[in-house]
Order: C-alpha cells, then structure tokens, then sequence
C-alpha cells in the first residue's frame, strides 16, 4: 500500500537524491534508484569508488552524529571508521564498523538523506554479499 509513510520516505529519497520532491515515483526517481543489486559491504581497508560514495555520506551527515571521516579519498582507513561507527551509534544500530545491510538501510531512511546510491561495483575490493 502506498500511504503517507511511503510518501513520505519517497520525499525523502527524492530529496537526497536531489530530484524533483514531489513523492511521485516517476521515470527519473526510478532511474535514481539503486538497480536492486546486493549493497557492498564495506569495512576498514575498502577502497575504490564505493568507498568514496560512503565518504560523501559520512561527509554529508556528519553534522548529524559529529564524526566525519576527514576527505573523499577512496580509502576506508581510521577516520572513515570512526565516522561510520559515529553514524551506527546515531542511528542505534550494532556499533561495529562494518557497513553492512543495516548500515545502508539505515542511511536510506534519514529524514534528510545527505546520500546518494552508491554506483554498482564489480570491483574485487569489496564484498557485494
């Protein structure tokens, strides 16, 4: 059913995504959408593009749980740890470091999503689950 709630999180996306919020799933938010594939999963020594998609949220929102992870760069060292166990600690999910399902998921429902889907990878740097 697609209620308020749904209408709701599609403002949302829309709004990360910097399109058109107008909680309509159109021909352009479908096309924003990530393609339904796994998500990666990321932890401490990642690095590529991926990585820095994850940067640019962390970067993003940091004001939000006050850690960044100090530069894009494509490398998931110890900075980009310690903001993305800033963020998990915000968003009161397990606090491990690991950006996993519930990470991304989490991102996903911000009420101002400072993220963008990250691009499909095919990149043997990271674990696509």
């Amino acid at each position: 059913m697609f209620g308020p709630i749904t209408r709701r999180s599609v403002i949302n996306y829309q709004l990360g995504a910097g399109l058109p919020a107008d909680g309509v799933v159109g021909p352009r938010t479908w096309a924003a959408l990530p393609n339904g594939g796994p998500m990666p999963l990321l932890s401490q020594g990642a690095r590529g593009a991926v990585v820095r998609s994850l940067q640019t949220i962390l970067t993003r929102g940091a004001f939000q749980w006050g850690v960044s992870p100090h530069g894009i760069d494509g490398v998931f060292g110890p900075a980009t740890a310690a903001s993305v166990r800033a963020f998990q600690r915000w968003a009161a999910i397990p606090t491990d470091g690991v950006v996993g399902d519930q990470s991304w998921a989490s991102s996903y429902t911000l009420p101002t999503p400072p993220w963008k889907a990250p691009p499909a990878c095919n990149s043997p740097d990271h674990d696509p689950r």
